[in-house]
């Protein structure tokens, strides 16, 4: 072989390696871009509280992962958007993490029993922090803040499931934390959800009863979308929801609030507040390629008691889903304690967003 030649190759093979080791994989990877549709507390609390203190140990087995070999060098976890605001300051945590093939279709309720293999411990044992997450609310995807770097890289063959044991030895509530990582759940069809688009425009205080409209969507019949919309105010006054496709802030000088969402394509709904002060509405839409990844924005309108304007609530936009999400290919091992050899198997498809860096 001439000095050009392997030159050439050197070069060749040098390129190859640095792209194969430069794309992380996302499970599932239809969420790499797209909020997913629930949030939970899960590895680092059993729930918002943080009053839990014994301890708990998380694994996830993702199938997805069959047949995609790859050097893992650290595991990341994603805020929930905007969920992830439910935490205040930057916690630590004791934890250490196990990686290691398994098989899903033969997931057990045993930790260890899980790795078919056996685990190797990808990270020793030690107090990580746990980022401050305040400020996600206008993200419409949560950032991957939370990193778990590898003591080494874990070769992956592709041959067998990929799961990883994530052990939370924690006991005291100050080693607590709200914080809400992506979770995404089974669906029927269609959906998009608060954490798939959540964004507060203008004052999200703007009255004193937390007036502002909540917003939902969810399969039905499997070729249409149900829109649900609802707002909470004062029994018996009147309400009203605006919805539209944009959500551009322009000032609003009377009542509480300060902005005014100004929308296409206009739809108002109207109605009063029933005597528990709730008021809802719902919308039936044929499903259409055209709503792919269309932001849908809503805003309520009431009258207050005292007041002579009308009084605007915060905007909230929720961002359609690019098409039907994947079957979700995953499962859950959960336990509390101080690292519990055995635990409860969560239903099929509930799997915590995690990208995987290679």
């Amino acid at each position: 072989m001439t000095a050009l030649r392997r030159t050439l190759v050197a070069t060749l093979a040098a390129t190859a390696a640095v792209a194969a080791q430069g794309t992380p994989f996302v499970s599932p990877a239809y969420y790499a871009s797209l909020d997913a549709n629930a949030g939970d507390t899960w590895p680092f609390s059993p729930d918002n509280s943080g009053s839990y203190s014994g301890g708990l140990r998380l694994q996830q087995i993702h199938g997805d992962c069959r047949g995609h070999a790859m050097t893992i060098g650290s595991l990341a976890l994603r805020a929930n958007a905007p969920g992830g605001t439910l935490s205040g300051a930057a916690r630590a945590i004791d934890v250490e993490l196990f990686v290691g093939d398994a098989d899903l279709a033969n997931a057990g309720t045993s930790f260890a029993g899980n790795f078919v293999t056996g685990a190797t411990l990808a990270m020793s044992r030690r107090i990580v922090q746990i980022p401050h997450r305040t400020g996600l609310s206008a993200d419409f995807v949560g950032p991957f803040d939370f990193v778990l770097p590898f003591d080494q890289p874990f070769v992956f063959d592709g041959n067998h499931d990929l799961a990883w044991d994530f052990v939370n030895y924690s006991t005291d509530t100050t080693r607590r934390t709200g914080a809400i990582n992506d979770l995404a759940v089974p669906t029927n069809g269609l959906v998009g959800s608060i954490a798939a688009g959540v964004a507060i425009r203008g004052n999200p205080h703007c009255s004193p009863y937390g007036f502002a409209p909540n917003l939902a969507l969810v399969d039905q019949n499997g070729g249409e979308l149900l829109l649900s919309f609802g707002a909470s105010g004062v029994a018996g006054q009147f309400a009203a929801i605006a919805i539209g496709a944009s959500d551009p802030s322009i000032p609003y000088p009377a009542g509480s609030c300060n902005q005014l969402i100004r929308t296409d394509a206009l739809i108002v709904l109207g109605g009063n507040y029933g005597a528990n002060g709730q008021f809802s509405v719902s919308a039936t839409l044929p499903w259409s390629p055209s709503w792919a990844a269309m932001r849908v924005t809503a805003q309520a309108f009431t009258f207050w008691p005292g007041l002579s304007q009308a009084v605007l609530g915060a905007g909230y936009t929720l961002e359609l889903p690019p098409g039907p999400p994947p079957t979700l290919n995953a499962r859950i091992l959960y336990g509390t304690g101080q690292a519990p050899p055995l635990g409860i198997l969560q239903n099929p498809g509930v799997q915590l967003v995690v990208r995987f860096d290679v």
